[in-house]
């Protein structure tokens, strides 16, 4: 890869699937601490705790070290476990997709998701509504405007997938519905994909 920028210059430690499952969990419930741009933070609370340990696993496999898992426990009384997960060429990922230290969905980051990522944005951040019709939806509430624009292109482009960009209070997320059978394809993009802990958001 001649452009520095794209990887690092690493051809081998990060593969397109590597790349774009990292994607997925960024997009989704994963964090990056600008203080420590090598780590990417993974955080479920115990009911979950199998598929921390899933996504954990994966990272591991993509040769980033695993630190000391962290009990948190919410006034709301559920139990959280964090564990953090160290590499160097994690720093990719922080420049890339934190602008100014805030996230941000750019086309230049957000077009490496692949379909295991797409897998695990959805179990981390969709659901399955049965108002009206069944429909899956992608709770973008975390980006303006604007960004749901530019991950609507990428759907369709990526994907073939024309969601819609629906207004929640003063937020924004994504709806894929019957139009197309967007709801119907995007559930068997990510199906083959999904943790036994998720598979009821498909039903």
């Amino acid at each position: 890869m001649k452009n520095s920028q794209r990887l690092c210059g690493v051809r081998d430690a990060y593969k397109s699937e590597r790349l774009g499952i990292i994607t997925g969990m960024l997009l989704g419930d994963a964090s990056i601490v600008a203080k420590y741009p090598k780590n990417i933070v993974l955080c479920h609370t115990a009911v979950y705790a199998d598929y921390l340990e899933w996504k954990g696993k994966l990272l591991i496999q993509f040769g980033y070290i695993k630190h000391k898992t962290r009990t948190m426990y919410p006034k709301l009384g559920n139990k959280a476990f964090i564990v953090d997960f160290s590499d160097d060429k994690n720093i990719f990922f922080y420049k890339k997709y934190y602008i100014n230290g805030k996230r941000k969905a750019t086309y230049q980051f957000i077009r490496h998701l692949n379909q295991y990522g797409l897998a695990i944005w959805f179990m981390d951040d969709g659901n399955l509504s049965k108002k009206g019709r069944n429909y899956l939806c992608l709770n973008t509430q975390a980006f303006p405007l604007e960004q749901q624009k530019v991950l609507q292109r990428m759907f369709k482009k990526r994907f073939g997938l024309t969601p819609a960009i629906h207004k929640d209070k003063k937020y924004y997320k994504l709806y894929f519905g019957t139009k197309d059978n967007n709801a119907e394809r995007l559930a068997s993009l990510i199906k083959p994909y999904i943790h036994s802990s998720f598979e009821y958001k498909l039903r």
